[in-house]
C-alpha cells in the first residue's frame, strides 16, 4: 500500500506492492483515481526528498518507495501567460470638437456651488449698456432695461445666510 498527497489535500491510497509494481503502474493508478495524466504528474519522496522522474519501468521499491511510504504528488500550471486580446481603445473625445451650450460659463465648473451655467448664476457683473433679457415672454415686450441683471434682485428680501461668502 502506499499513499499520494495530491494537491488538493486528499491523501490517495492506492493498493500496489512496491517490490513487484512500477513507477509507470503507480502513474496510471494514479490516472484512475485522480483523473491526472501521467504526463503531468511529478511525484516527490518526502523521506530522501526526491523527485521520482527516471525512467517508468524501476520498482518502486529501486527508488526508494517502501510499503506504506507516502508519495507527494505536484502537478504544473500549466497556460504560462494569457495572450494579447483587442488593443485597449483610446478614449473617445468627440465633446472637444462640439460647441458647449449658449449659457456655459467658461472656467466656472460645478465646484463646491453646484452651478455650471449663467442661467443658473446670473450675469457676471451689471451691465448698463446691456437689455435685461430675463422677464421677457415669447412674443411679449421687454422690461424697461435698467442695468440691474438677473442676479439676486432688488435687496428687500434678504436671506439671513450668505451663499456668496461661504468660499
Amino acid at each position: 500500500m502506499v499513499f499520494v498527497f495530491a494537491p488538493n489535500g486528499k491523501t490517495i491510497c492506492l493498493h500496489l506492492n512496491p517490490s513487484t509494481a512500477t513507477l509507470h503502474d503507480l502513474k496510471l493508478s494514479l490516472h484512475s483515481k485522480s483523473l491526472i495524466p501521467p504526463s503531468l504528474q511529478r511525484l516527490i519522496l518526502s523521506s530522501p526528498l526526491r523527485l521520482l522522474t527516471s525512467q517508468d519501468s524501476l520498482l518502486l521499491s529501486e527508488l526508494g518507495v517502501g510499503p506504506n511510504s507516502t508519495i507527494t504528488l505536484h502537478v504544473p500550471f500549466l497556460g504560462g501567460m494569457q495572450a494579447p486580446g483587442v488593443p485597449p481603445t483610446r478614449p473617445r473625445l468627440e465633446f472637444l470638437n462640439s460647441k458647449p451650450p449658449p449659457n456655459y460659463v467658461a472656467g466656472l465648473g460645478r465646484g463646491a456651488t453646484g452651478f455650471t451655467t449663467r442661467s443658473d448664476i446670473g450675469p457676471a457683473r451689471a451691465a448698463p449698456d446691456l437689455p435685461d433679457r430675463s422677464a421677457t415672454t415669447i412674443g411679449g415686450a421687454g422690461a424697461p432695461s435698467t442695468g440691474a441683471g438677473r442676479g439676486r434682485g432688488k435687496g428687500g428680501e434678504e436671506e439671513e445666510d450668505d451663499e456668496g461668502d461661504d468660499k
